[in-house]
C-alpha cells in the first residue's frame, strides 16, 4: 500500500481514494507536506514579494533564476 501511495505522489497526484480505515495513516502519512516544502514554499512567496516592490523581471532563488513574466497588481 505504501509503495503504491509514494508512487502516486511522484506522479503528481494529490490524494488517493482508501477501502478501509487502517489505510488513511499510509496516506496521509505520503500526501502530507513536510516541514522542508512549507519553509521553501514560503521563501518563493517571500522572494516574489520582494521582487514585485522592487519591479524585477527576474530573481535568483535557492540556486535557481526565476523569470518573472509579468506581475498584476
Amino acid at each position: 500500500m505504501k509503495n503504491q501511495t509514494v508512487f502516486a505522489n511522484q506522479l503528481g497526484f494529490k490524494a488517493k481514494l482508501v477501502i478501509h480505515p487502517k489505510q488513511l495513516d499510509v496516506v496521509h502519512q505520503v500526501f502530507s507536506t513536510s516541514d522542508e516544502e512549507i519553509t521553501r514554499a514560503k521563501k518563493i512567496v517571500e522572494a516574489f514579494e520582494k521582487a514585485e516592490k522592487k519591479v524585477l523581471r527576474r530573481l535568483k532563488l535557492m540556486d535557481n533564476l526565476l523569470i518573472i513574466q509579468s506581475i498584476k497588481s
